[in-house]
């Protein structure tokens, strides 16, 4: 296919040149080990002399070796040194929200040996210094049927992982994507991701992604890129894997931000779910050829090259019982052991009670359609519609056309122009399929379906933070949503569309990973149950908890208010005793939602604002209007204002015109918060972009709620 990226000429005057530095970070007590393995171009006809300079110049250490080599007829040489670094003398590197993310540069020279200050050639590198540990101790030893932990440490802290995974920035890697990278990074950093996985589908990305995740302090669940697939086991194509395998993770290891290597994406549950068949190819046949090529072609090269993380042989997997099962585990997606993913689209996605109980959920998601504008950038308009050929062409989830609306409409009202139409059936009511009238604000809704299901999921994941119960199931450390980021425009189960405008998912997750949050729901009973969930690594005492009931007939006034003292418990969830009134005032859910607040003895709020709504919109005239005030600018690229609801307002939606949006594309716009629920008269959001506009004003905003958003 030819050239595909950036190519270059490198030269020397000598008879040397470095090929590739690739440092090696490793942890004991109280120091790192830095081994610098340096491959270097040479001269097969000359012996070599030169000395190997590496340095760390913010932490003054440098060492130095000298070499005397002979290079082969491949040209080739490889020679290694390592430095000691103390880590009393550095900063740690930490994911986002437990600390800094300290970059040290390590400088490597190529010297004469016999004059210091001629240098032959240099590379350089960022790293951090931090160090992982995956814990898959026996839940109870007595009781093995319990299962096994699962779950992270860095830097001897336990993190639970919040965040998406990811798919390659383009179909097309030879573009520069470098705005797009960023911009994807960057987004997760601000909605509260600690975590992305970058999915085994997709591709080994280019060097400045895994830079951003370093910067930004997103940990990295790494693929190797295999994915929903048998491949072949024949000695020339096991042998390319093993080169690529020695190329990526020798480009890549030094990166702080990779928390942990898989061999693919779902291959094990695949086999054991019997998702292909093909003759004359037994189980025992296939299982043997995958263990050749996760377990004894990939694992002993990542194994060798990288000790300083973890490999797995698959995700989803059973982590060490799958090893000791020989490779390939019973029963791969199990609650009891290593990750889930989690998939169901017939069930209520809102309630708590619809989800497993995983140790670490790695895969799980629904999907949403982009909002007009972003569709319009691609299909004409005379297509904006349901059942359109180039809609319905971009649905690449089988039944998704018809699942879509079947779930939304479980919680939203059905259109009244289907009311009198085939009985209120919406898939086959003429205006869904064909009024181009009605897929704006189906569009949004599908938004809000998404939202509030992985807000759900992800939440009831979070509460299991720390907690086993009878059956042996908990301690819950990863939710990681499918997906953060699209090749294209289409429905899909992306946060962040093609155009790179944040989904009302994307918004959501901001609140629902957030570092403390008061998670709120209805159990199987109907009664309020509230937990209070922190990745604070200290106790916050003397904190106050606010849960009001609120009537969407009352204003902004509470019907029922409970106030008490809290400690908000480091690195927990804890469960919090809610009185009984609750229940007695909420004798029809729908006509009330519930507001929790948490705040510091200080006055100064802890988390965001939590909202329970009800299950059903399918009222939609007692809601609040909505309006802009009070725009102003901050600086070039901060804009900030009001926005105004004259009652409760359910989801209010904030966008930046079409017309801004033509003349300033892909200006990698965001608000502070967005797809909200308006519980008081007045809530300050800011606009920020990345590439200032020439102008914005408020006659450039648009505002609106359920009852009215994109509606003609």
């Amino acid at each position: 296919m030819g050239i595909w990226r950036d190519i270059w000429i490198s030269y020397s005057s000598d008879s040397l040149l470095m090929k590739q530095m690739s440092p090696l970070i490793t942890h004991s007590p109280s120091k790192f080990n830095v081994q610098i393995d340096v491959e270097i171009f040479c001269n097969p006809r000359d012996p070599l002399s030169f000395t190997l300079l590496s340095s760390l110049p913010e932490i003054s250490i440098k060492e130095t070796k000298d070499f005397r080599v002979t290079c082969d007829k491949s040209g080739i040489t490889n020679v290694s040194h390592q430095i000691i670094v103390p880590e009393a003398s550095i900063e740690l590197w930490w994911p986002n929200g437990y600390g800094n993310q300290k970059l040290y540069t390590l400088q490597t020279n190529i010297l004469s040996t016999s004059n210091s200050s001629a240098v032959f050639s240099s590379a350089q590198k960022k790293i951090g210094f931090r160090y992982i540990e995956l814990i898959q101790d026996l839940v109870d030893p007595s009781r093995t049927d319990k299962g096994r932990h699962f779950y992270f440490k860095v830097n001897s802290i336990p993190i639970f992982l919040k965040g998406s995974n990811f798919i390659e920035v383009s179909d097309f890697p030879g573009r520069d994507s470098s705005f797009r990278t960023n911009f994807l990074l960057k987004s997760s950093k601000e909605a509260n991701l600690n975590a992305l996985r970058v999915w085994g589908g997709g591709i080994f990305e280019a060097d400045e992604f895994y830079a951003l995740a370093d910067e930004y302090g997103i940990l990295l669940w790494h693929d190797m890129l295999f994915a929903c697939s048998l491949y072949p086991v024949d000695s020339e194509y096991l042998s390319n894997v093993y080169a690529e395998t020695i190329s990526q993770v020798s480009r890549l290891r030094y990166h702080p931000s990779i928390l942990v290597w898989a061999g693919n994406n779902e291959n094990e549950l695949a086999i054991m779910s019997g998702w292909w068949y093909v003759p004359n190819y037994s189980i025992q046949e296939v299982i043997a050829d995958y263990v050749k090529l996760y377990r004894d072609t990939i694992g002993p090269v990542v194994k060798s090259l990288d000790p300083s993380r973890p490999y797995l042989l698959s995700s989803p997997s059973n982590g060490v019982k799958s090893e000791k099962e020989g490779g390939v585990g019973s029963d791969p997606n199990s609650e009891m052991y290593g990750d889930i993913h989690f998939y169901n689209e017939y069930i209520n996605l809102w309630k708590d009670g619809s989800y497993e109980i995983p140790r670490c959920a790695t895969e799980f998601g629904v999907q949403s359609i982009p909002l007009r504008d972003t569709l319009l950038s691609y299909i004409s308009e005379t297509e904006y519609f349901y059942s359109s050929k180039s809609f319905t062409d971009r649905q690449h989830h089988t039944g998704g056309v018809a699942t879509l609306l079947s779930m939304t409409f479980n919680h939203f009202e059905n259109p009244k122009e289907c009311s009198s139409q085939n009985g209120g059936n919406v898939q086959s009511c003429p205006y869904v399929q064909k009024n181009s009238s009605f897929l704006a604000p189906f569009s949004y809704l599908t938004q809000l379906h998404q939202g509030l299901s992985m807000q759900a999921q992800s939440e009831h994941y979070r509460r299991w933070r720390g907690i086993i119960n009878d059956a042996g199931k908990g301690n819950t450390m990863c939710a990681l949503y499918w997906q953060l980021n699209d090749v294209w425009a289409a429905p899909s189960w992306a946060s962040i569309d093609y155009n790179l405008e944040w989904k009302a998912i994307h918004y959501f997750a901001k609140r629902f990973f957030a570092p403390i949050i008061i998670s709120l729901y209805l159990d199987g009973n109907g009664l309020l149950q509230a937990y209070i969930v922190s990745d604070k690594t200290s106790n916050i005492t003397s904190a106050k908890l606010k849960i009001e009931m609120f009537a969407w007939t009352n204003a902004f006034t509470p019907v029922y208010t409970q106030t008490q003292s809290v400690t908000v418990a480091s690195l927990s969830s804890t469960f919090i005793k809610i009185d009984s009134g609750f229940a007695a005032l909420s004798t029809k859910p729908s006509d009330f939602i519930i507001r929790g607040t948490l705040t510091a003895s200080d006055g100064t709020s802890l988390s965001p604002t939590a909202i329970l709504h009800p299950d059903k919109f399918w009222n939609l005239s007692n809601f609040g209007k909505v309006s802009i005030s009070n725009f102003k600018k901050i600086d070039s690229k901060t804009f900030e204002f009001n926005v105004i609801a004259s009652s409760m307002a359910p989801f209010v939606w904030i966008d930046l015109t079409p017309t801004f949006k033509q003349k300033n594309p892909f200006v990698g716009f965001r608000f502070s918060d967005n797809a909200f629920t308006a519980t008081s008269p007045t809530t300050t959001v800011q606009l920020s972009l990345e590439i200032p506009p020439t102008t914005v004003t408020a006659a450039d905003l648009i505002v609106c709620q359920l009852e009215t958003c994109f509606r003609q």
